[in-house]
Order: C-alpha cells, then structure tokens, then sequence
C-alpha cells in the first residue's frame, strides 16, 4: 500500500468512529435517550396499517 492509500484508511476510519455512536439510555432519565451528547425521544406507532386492520382508526 501507498502512503495516499494509509492515510485514507486512517481517515476513513476516523470518520466512521466519529458517526458510528449508538442510541444509549440518557444517564439521569430511564425514560429517554441520548444520541450525540442530547437527549432525545423515539416516537413510534403501533398502527402501521391502521386504516386497512382496524376500521374504527
């Protein structure tokens, strides 16, 4: 390998790191996240055909 191609690898590497973080549990709260240092809600649904599975939605 070349000395171009080294530093590429290390860069790219870095840079997958640096965004690779995951969604953990916010420290002090159970009931939220944090995501890149901030707290953060998830909002899901449970009707996701809704309209087709339950007529009343």
């Amino acid at each position: 390998m070349n000395k171009l191609t080294v530093i590429f690898l290390f860069s790219l590497i870095l840079a997958i790191n640096a965004v690779a973080q995951p969604i953990s549990l916010h420290p002090q709260n159970p009931h939220y996240f944090i995501y890149k240092g901030k707290p953060t809600i998830l909002v899901t649904s449970a009707e996701h055909y809704g309209s087709v599975l339950n007529s009343d939605f």
